[in-house]
C-alpha cells in the first residue's frame, strides 16, 4: 500500500508521449487508447521503470459528460474499467490512480448543468475506478474551485485517498481566476489526502505559489512543473528548491520524459528531509474562510452584517450590505428554497460568508452549493450535534455569537 507520509513520485507527460501517435480532434482519446493498447502499455511501462510510485489510469476524459461529447456516454464503465486494468498490467507493483479532470460542462449558476449532477458524474466515475482496482483518485488540472469541489464531493464516495491539482498560469492563479490558497483552504477541509499545483512552465514558476501554500497546508503538497526543453539535471536542481519549500509529491507536466522522472527519483531518494522539514503550520489564531478567488482571515470579535434574507433581491442586498465593510455577510436561511436562492447569487459577494439557518435541511443545501469554505452561526435552529456533523462534512467552521 502507498505510504502517503513518504515522498512520492508521480508520472510524467503520458499524454504528450501518446500525442505523437495520437488521435485527431474528433476521436475519443480513451477509445483510441484502448484501440492501441500496446502504445499505452509502452508509455506506462517507461514511466514505471523511471521510478514512478503512482501511475494514473488515463481516464481523465472518461466521465459521462465528456464522453457524451463523442456520443459515448454509455461506454463510461467499459472505458474506465479497461484503462484501469491496462495500467495495472503495465505496473503491477505500482499504485493505480483513477484519473478525473474537468468535464467541460459549466455547472449552475454559470451553465445549465445542475451542480448535483456534476457531483454525481464524478461519484459514478470514481466508484467504477475503485471497482476496477484504483488505489486512489487523482483529480488533475482543475481550473475552478467549483468543479474541483464537485469532483472531491463525488470522489469521496469511493472512500479512496484523493489527490487534487490546479493548473496555474503566470499570474499564480488558474486561468479562471481561482486562488490556489482559497482552493487549499476549502478542499483540505473536505478530506483530501494531498493538494498541489501544475503548470506548463518550469519548476521555478511553482516555487513562490507553493511557498505561499506551505504554512497553511494540512496535507502533503504536490508539484507538477512543465519540463519541455529543460535538461533533466536542471529539472532536478530546480525541483530541489520545491522540496526545500515543503513539497513531498513530485510529478512532471508538459514535456516530462522518463529521463526527467529518473532524475526526480534520484532527487527524492537522496534529499535531506530532516534539514528541510515542511514549514510549521501558521500560528495565526484567525479562522480561514474562502471563496473561489479570495481567502478571509476572521479574527475574534469579527463584525457581522445584519441578517440578509435570501429573497429575489438578494444580489442587490449583497452589494448594499458590503458597503458597510463587515467581516462576514450573515445570510438567513428559512428553508431549502432560500438555500438555493443563495447559491444563485452568492458568487457576487466579496466578503466571507456566514450562514444562520432555521432548519437542518436548509443549512445542508446551502453548504452543499457554496463554492468555498463558509462559517456557520452557532445560533442556528439546528441540533448542535447535527450542526457539528454538517460543518465537518462540508468543511465549514462553526463560529460563536
Amino acid at each position: 500500500m502507498l505510504d502517503l507520509g513518504s515522498p512520492i513520485l508521480l508520472e510524467g507527460d503520458i499524454s504528450g508521449a501518446l500525442s505523437v501517435f495520437g488521435p485527431g480532434p474528433d476521436v475519443c482519446p480513451e477509445e483510441w487508447m484502448l484501440q492501441n493498447p500496446g502504445l499505452l502499455l509502452n508509455v506506462l511501462s517507461a514511466f514505471r521503470d523511471a521510478g514512478a510510485d503512482i501511475l494514473p489510469a488515463m481516464t481523465f476524459g472518461a466521465n459521462v459528460l465528456t464522453l457524451s461529447d463523442y456520443e459515448m456516454g454509455s461506454e463510461a464503465r467499459r472505458l474506465n474499467t479497461r484503462l484501469a486494468e491496462l495500467t495495472a498490467t503495465a505496473a503491477p507493483q505500482v499504485t493505480v490512480a483513477g484519473g478525473l479532470a474537468p468535464a467541460g460542462h459549466p455547472p449552475e449558476p454559470f451553465g445549465p448543468l445542475p451542480f448535483t449532477d456534476l457531483i454525481d458524474t464524478y461519484a459514478e466515475q470514481s466508484l467504477i475506478l475503485k471497482d476496477a482496482g484504483a488505489g486512489l483518485i487523482l483529480i488533475q488540472g482543475m481550473e475552478t474551485l467549483c468543479e474541483a469541489r464537485a469532483a472531491v464531493l463525488g470522489a469521496r464516495q469511493s472512500q479512496l485517498p484523493i489527490f487534487v491539482t490546479l493548473t496555474i498560469d503566470d499570474s499564480g492563479k488558474t486561468s479562471a481566476g481561482c486562488d490556489p490558497l482559497a482552493a487549499l483552504v476549502c478542499l483540505q477541509e473536505l478530506g483530501i489526502s494531498a493538494f498541489g499545483l501544475q503548470c506548463d512552465a518550469g519548476p521555478q514558476a511553482l516555487l513562490e505559489p507553493l511557498r505561499r501554500l506551505a504554512p497553511h497546508a494540512k496535507v502533503p503538497l504536490i508539484a507538477r512543473p512543465g519540463m519541455e526543453g529543460i535538461d533533466p539535471e536542471e529539472v532536478s536542481r530546480s525541483c530541489w528548491e520545491l522540496l526545500a519549500a515543503g513539497v513531498r509529491i513530485l510529478g512532471g507536466g508538459r514535456g516530462a520524459t522518463p529521463d526527467h522522472m529518473r532524475a526526480l527519483r534520484i532527487l527524492l531518494d537522496h534529499f535531506d528531509y530532516q534539514s528541510f522539514p515542511p514549514p510549521k503550520p501558521s500560528e495565526d489564531p484567525a479562522v480561514l474562510l474562502a471563496d473561489e478567488c479570495d481567502v478571509y482571515y476572521i479574527e475574534e470579535g469579527a463584525e457581522y452584517s445584519p441578517p440578509i434574507d435570501c429573497s429575489a433581491e438578494l444580489a442587490t442586498d449583497i452589494l448594499n450590505a458590503e458597503e458597510a465593510n463587515p467581516d462576514l455577510l450573515l445570510f438567513h436561511l428559512r428553508d431549502v428554497q432560500d438555500a438555493y436562492q443563495l447559491a444563485q447569487s452568492v458568487h457576487l459577494a466579496h466578503t466571507a460568508v456566514c450562514l444562520i439557518a432555521d432548519n437542518e435541511e436548509a443549512l445542508e443545501v446551502a453548504l452543499l452549493y457554496y463554492c468555498g469554505r463558509a462559517a456557520i452561526h452557532r445560533e442556528c435552529g439546528v441540533d448542535p450535534n447535527s450542526l457539528e456533523m454538517l460543518a465537518k462534512g462540508y468543511g465549514a467552521v462553526v463560529l460563536p455569537v
